[in-house]
């Protein structure tokens, strides 16, 4: 049946991590999100017991508010390790509006229908494998690993690009200097720049 397109997040990942036995973790982040740490995202999945030892298998950031009642989790962005278990999560919530006729209509209509397919029926069977970080670190507009810009304004944009920026010039120490931009390929003199700075 029809879906809305952010339920595609949810099939790629199983079907990927289903192909993919040499990858350890699958990650989804929304196209309006962005990651603003350094650190591996395989540090962020320790921290939270993704681990081989833990019977956590997935990570999500707490919704910030909860206008709907009963709300958990925002979908926006999540990691899940590439277990048996971790993909069988995955395809509980692909079917819930289909083995769950109270929640069918949440296939297309309800652009929250996603997140409340996970909050009321899949949290509440797999909670014990479910990691929850803090809103101030994962998906909400401030938050300080993975921020999530629901308001769709220009600043995230070029917060963003100061995100990269700062990233480039701490890992090459300039931004503009000809030994990593591909100049010739851009079609700059990178001789003129060099003689600018």
């Amino acid at each position: 049946p029809e879906r809305k397109v952010g339920w595609a997040k949810v099939r790629i990942l199983i079907d990927e991590l289903s192909n993919r036995p040499d990858c350890d973790l699958g990650v989804s982040i929304d196209t309006d999100a962005f990651v603003r740490s350094s650190e591996s995202i395989g540090r962020w999945a320790a921290a939270y017991g993704l681990t081989d030892q833990s019977e956590k298998q997935i990570l999500f950031g707490k919704e910030l508010h909860d206008e709907f009642g009963g709300t958990v989790v925002n979908g926006g962005f999540f990691v899940v390790k590439n277990t048996a278990v971790g993909r069988r999560i995955l395809e509980d919530w692909w079917r819930v509006p289909l083995d769950h006729p109270s929640h069918a209509h949440l296939l297309r209509e309800d652009p929250q229908g996603l997140n409340k397919c996970w909050d009321q029926v899949v949290h509440p069977r797999w909670a014990t494998s479910v990691a929850v970080g803090s809103p101030t670190l994962f998906s909400a507009p401030l938050s300080a690993v993975v921020r999530h810009n629901w308001f769709k304004d220009r600043k995230f944009v070029q917060e963003m690009t100061e995100v990269i920026a700062a990233r480039l010039q701490h890992q090459f120490g300039c931004i503009i200097c000809s030994e990593w931009i591909p100049w010739e390929r851009l079609g700059v003199d990178a001789s003129e720049i060099a003689a600018r700075a």
